[in-house]
């Protein structure tokens, strides 16, 4: 059965909308509705439908894998087998439901050509088989051994495709209103061409409006209970599973958890350097200036982002104006969202390559950008000024007052009194290198104390990881008076080939920043012991290697994905002729090779090989070929009522009932009767010479010399 004018057309209309996707919707709608006005049509083959459903499922599978690569599934399940905690689950879940939503949305244009051959086919219908591998292959195999199969069935896929239409536009981003109502008129339309005509009209349309209207009260309460539901567990979920996510307003740090710090070895950074010259130490993401018990934050006043000065050629980025620096390095970075804060070496001034939407600094210094998933950029940095706004006597040296007396204590261990800044900066420096010691490992506390969790640290086990460091040294300083602030990013220390560097997970740090009073600058200020990288390095998986190999992999893959790389668009270019090639193979080549032998067209039309065939032409030379308002029966009767053949044993009726059952009947003929056919054939054939000179040899009405099939 067919679909009602306009329907589909409409479905694909109402898709594209939903999936913001309007005009590929408008386009797809009119191709399929136009067959109903264009009279040309093909005339496809089951193989050839088999064909185009081949080439929809490629496309499928090409359409889920990049969508599983443009949601970063390879690297959040690659970065699940390393780590397995709540966040790095929740971000391969993340890249799943991303997929899964992303494949449905396309599915219309995945199967569209399918729609497209139905409608401009010669055949209202198309086998089940072709849709189906297994019912194929087993058609396949029949053929091949000869048997006789019967008729199969048939379907109109604009049905399916409709319901496919349908639940594609279900994974819209924009709100369900328009959505439930579009549903609710297509829905309808389709169902009043296949309603049952025993009930009255208007009963069908009551018993429609109660089902919508019953529908559209359960989804206003399903979101509200969403709704509900979502507000109270935003809070815990966010704390608990949302780690990975970055926030350049805020960071929360380790400090005061228990167990072994967890990062993984994936590579999150590739950097390449000029020949000559040495890798930044440090790169920075961001900084905070705001403490409160674990939680570094940025100040309102610093909060806000504003535009990035661009040049004209909207790939370079001024941070520092008229700073020159001498230094560069190329860095390689994720966004994961397509946007995310830039890692950028102290007194980066200037950055070039960077090819993005937009670039926003906040007065600490973080760079934010948008743009694609991958950008490779040039860093340009020199010793001096930063993009940071000057310190701030409020903010910058803002102790809590929870942490005073430890921090005063530990001051007290020093002797500063008449010393000045760059003297307390070198004590400061001393202590945590002599007194403290840098381990990744947090016991639980014994017992209860007055200490806050930096202050056990300071008092008690004078042993943590680098936040602990960082965190201590910038209140440190700040009661001290010198103005601190709390840093972020990664260390660079790791060669990989010849000016070349990568920077993985666990090279994630953290550290001090002091402003440079005489100077008016700040300047990084790392006390966490040189111990670190060694401890770091103890944390290698066995497994490293095959992570990296894959790491790189999809790393050029991104490149190219991300037009990083010039060979994506010669691919592009490349892949259009092929296309075009491989749609002229399945649908419009020219029809060659259509002659086939007798067995495979026996495959082709049940019954085709029948022994009968073999009789029209002799016998349409001894009686005449068939008139127009003759049966093939009384044909046959005519035939065997010529005396010459009445005295024989010929039985043409029989013959033509084994025939008919044999064409015809969905069970075939028994292999008895299948060998009487052709005995009876046989005989037939043999008695027609004779017959013929009895006659004479001259036919009843005028001879043909092709044969009539049935």
């Amino acid at each position: 059965m067919k679909t009602p004018p306009l329907l589909l057309g409409c479905a694909l209309l109402f898709w594209g909308w939903q999936s913001d996707l309007l005009w590929v919707g408008a386009v797809m709608g009119a191709l399929v509705e136009a067959a109903r006005i264009v009279k040309q049509r093909w005339e496809f083959t089951d193989e050839e439908f088999r064909r185009i459903v081949m080439f929809c499922e490629l496309a499928g599978l090409a359409a889920l894998l990049y969508a599983f690569s443009a949601n970063d599934g390879p690297a959040s399940f690659g970065g699940l087998v390393e780590d397995q905690t709540l966040g790095a689950q929740k971000k391969a879940g993340n890249a799943t439901v991303a997929t899964a939503l992303a494949v449905i949305r396309w599915l219309p244009m995945v199967f569209f050509l399918f729609v497209v051959a139905q409608a401009y086919s010669t055949r209202p219908e198309v086998p089940v088989a072709v849709g189906s591998l297994v019912q194929w292959r087993r058609r396949q195999a029949a053929w091949r051994e000869g048997k006789r199969l019967p008729p199969g069935r048939t379907f109109n896929a604009g049905w399916p495709y409709f319901g496919v239409c349908l639940g594609a536009a279900s994974m819209h981003s924009g709100g369900a209103s328009g959505y439930f109502w579009g549903f609710v008129v297509l829905m309808a339309w389709a169902l009043w061409t296949v309603r049952p005509h025993r009930f009255h009209a208007l009963i069908w349309v009551v018993a429609l409006g109660v089902a919508a209207t019953a529908g559209f009260f359960g989804q206003q309460g399903i979101l509200q209970l969403q709704s509900i539901l979502g507000g109270m567990s935003a809070k815990w979920m966010g704390q608990l599973m949302d780690r990975g996510r970055f926030d350049p307003t805020r960071t929360k740090t380790a400090i005061g958890e228990v167990g072994r710090i967890s990062q993984s070895g994936g590579i999150v950074l590739r950097l390449e350097i000029p020949p000559g010259l040495s890798p930044p130490p440090l790169l920075r993401e961001a900084s905070y200036d705001n403490y409160r018990i674990t939680w570094w934050s940025v100040s309102p006043t610093n909060r806000e982002f504003a535009d990035g000065n661009v040049e004209t050629n909207l790939t370079s980025w001024v941070r520092i104006p008229n700073k020159r620096c001498a230094s560069s390095v190329r860095i390689a970075n994720y966004l994961p969202g397509r946007r995310g804060v830039l890692p950028l070496p102290s007194g980066c001034g200037r950055i070039d390559h960077l090819d993005v939407d937009s670039v926003k600094l906040n007065g600490l210094g973080t760079t934010w950008a948008e743009g694609p998933g991958l950008v490779i950029y040039d860093a340009r940095f020199a010793p001096g000024a930063t993009a940071d706004a000057p310190a701030n006597s409020t903010e910058d040296l803002r102790v809590p007052d929870e942490e005073t007396n430890s921090l005063d204590s530990v001051i007290g261990e020093m002797s500063l009194a008449g010393l000045d800044d760059a003297h307390k900066l070198a004590a400061v420096r001393s202590l945590f290198a002599t007194k403290f010691t840098y381990i990744l490992w947090q016991r639980e506390p014994r017992r209860m104390t007055n200490y806050t969790h930096l202050g056990r640290f300071l008092m008690a086990t004078r042993s943590g990881h680098c936040e602990y460091f960082a965190t201590a040294t910038t209140l440190m300083l700040r009661r001290l008076g010198i103005p601190a602030r709390y840093a972020v990013g990664y260390v660079v220390h790791e060669e990989s080939g010849a000016d070349k560097y990568v920077v993985r997970y666990r090279d994630a740090h953290a550290w001090c920043l002091v402003w440079n009073a005489a100077a008016q600058r700040w300047e990084d200020f790392d006390t966490t012991p040189g111990t670190r990288n060694a401890l770091e390095a103890e944390r290698k998986s066995p497994f490293e290697f095959f992570s990296d190999a894959w790491s790189r992999a999809w790393f050029e893959f991104s490149k190219f994905r991300w037009g990083q790389s010039h060979i994506r668009q010669y691919i592009l270019w490349a892949l259009l002729p092929v296309l075009a090639f491989l749609l002229w193979q399945i649908v419009w080549r020219a029809r060659r090779g259509r002659k086939k032998s007798a067995a495979e067209s026996a495959r082709e039309w049940p019954g085709r090989d029948s022994e009968f065939y073999r009789l029209e032409k002799p016998l349409a030379e001894f009686i005449g070929a068939r008139r127009g308002d003759e049966t093939l029966a009384i044909w046959l009767a005519r035939a065997a009522a010529e005396p010459a053949l009445r005295d024989t044993s010929v039985d043409l009726r029989e013959i033509l009932r084994l025939h008919y059952a044999y064409r015809f009947d969905p069970q075939g003929l028994s292999a008895p009767e299948r060998e009487a056919l052709r005995q009876r054939t046989t005989e037939c054939l043999r008695a027609l010479p004779a017959a013929r000179n009895l006659r004479g040899g001259t036919p009843s009405n005028e001879q043909t010399t092709g044969w009539t099939s049935i």
